[in-house]
C-alpha cells in the first residue's frame, strides 16, 4: 500500500535542490511517522486530527460501537464537521445516537446538526428542540 506523502514534508522539500529533493530525505522523514497502535480512531477523532484519521483508515483500524458513539459526540461537541463526516463514511453502518446531534445543537454547531439531519438523521433529542426554539 502506498501512502500520500505528508503535506508538511512536501512543503519543506519542494524548493530544495539536490539530495534533499531527490526523495531520500522525504522518505527518511516519513519513516519517523508514528504508525503504532497507540493512536486509535477514537483518540484521533476526539483530538480533532483528521489527517491522522485518514492514515488510520488506510490501515483499516477498528473502532467499537461505544468508541464510535463517543468519538461522534466529541466531534459534534467541538463542531468538527470534517471528523463527523469522515467517521460516518468510514463506518457507514454504525448507528448514530441522538446524543450526537444533541451535542452539536447544545453547543450551537448548526452546520453539524444540518449535515447529520440531511445525511444520517439520528432521532432528534432535546438539544435539537432547544436549538429550534432559539432560532
Amino acid at each position: 500500500m502506498t501512502m500520500e506523502r505528508m503535506t508538511s514534508v512536501e512543503v519543506v522539500v519542494r524548493d530544495q535542490v539536490g539530495a534533499i529533493a531527490s526523495g531520500l530525505v522525504p522518505e527518511v522523514i516519513e519513516s519517523f511517522l508514528d504508525c503504532s497502535t497507540r493512536w486509535t480512531i477514537q483518540k484521533a477523532a476526539c483530538s480533532g486530527y483528521l489527517s491522522l484519521l485518514k492514515r488510520l483508515g488506510e490501515r483499516n483500524a477498528d473502532i467499537s460501537d461505544h468508541g464510535f458513539d463517543w468519538s461522534m459526540r466529541i466531534a459534534a461537541t467541538e463542531g468538527h464537521l470534517g471528523i463527523v463526516q469522515w467517521l460516518t463514511a468510514y463506518r457507514p453502518k454504525m448507528k448514530i445516537s441522538a446524543r450526537v446531534m444533541d451535542a452539536a445543537a447544545l453547543r450551537g454547531h448548526l452546520e453539524v446538526v444540518k449535515w447529520l439531519h440531511e445525511n444520517r438523521a439520528p432521532t432528534p433529542g432535546p438539544g435539537v428542540v432547544i436549538l429550534k426554539k432559539s432560532s
